[in-house]
């Protein structure tokens, strides 16, 4: 009796047999195969898709940055969990390497914590006021303390809360650095295949 959890491997889209990726080709027939990124997209837009629901029930309006960060833990096992019950599947060709958004998002995470601790002990050192205080606090808020108030940094907010939300603005500010990535790594492909093409034509002027 067949299992109905069993996890079946991907077929090679050239030979039609279940097989691994090994160095960027086909364990099988050795045929050049990738994972597409539009798989690793679905994977995600299910795992958020997962934590919206988890989320609007487990929601704490007194502790906001603390949940938001509990549901930014949750997405890596999610993740890892979409990725067993949902199998790759491969297409032909080679994989087009490029920095992945996650890296954006660690690189921005990292950056703002270490930015706001130095503004924090600055402010002190400074003596600032609670006026200015309360401003950079607001800046190290945004954009979330936009859509709910809760999300402003006050000094009550605990540890944790802090970490959530300083994790939750960062999305923000990674995803727009990472489609403008895109988009010039986009925008320089093209002209390099452009010229590729002029020279393989010959359709460039040649001097008299």
């Amino acid at each position: 009796m067949p299992n109905p959890f069993q996890r079946k491997p991907p077929v090679c889209p050239a030979c039609k047999m279940p097989a691994r990726i090994i160095r960027g080709s086909c364990s099988y027939c050795s045929a050049e195969v990738y994972v597409p990124l539009a798989y690793f997209r679905w994977i995600w837009l299910l795992a958020i898709a997962v934590l919206v629901v988890i989320g609007t029930i487990t929601y704490d309006p007194d502790h906001p940055g603390g949940w938001l960060l509990w549901l930014i833990c949750l997405s890596i096992p999610l993740r890892v969990v979409c990725g067993i019950l949902i199998p790759p599947w491969f297409e032909l060709g080679k994989f087009r390497s490029g920095i992945p958004f996650i890296f954006w998002y660690v690189a921005f995470i990292i950056f703002t914590f270490f930015y706001w601790q130095a503004w924090g002990w600055l402010s002190i050192v400074l003596r600032a006021s609670r006026g200015d205080f309360a401003d950079l606090m607001g800046i190290f808020s945004m954009p979330l303390c936009w859509v709910n108030s809760r999300f402003f940094i006050a000094p009550d907010r605990s540890f944790s809360d802090v970490c959530g939300i300083l994790a939750g603005n960062s999305f923000f500010y990674a995803l727009l650095v990472f489609l403008l990535y895109r988009g010039v790594h986009a925008r320089l492909h093209a002209n390099r295949v452009t010229r590729m093409n002029l020279a393989a034509d010959g359709s460039e002027d040649e001097p008299e």
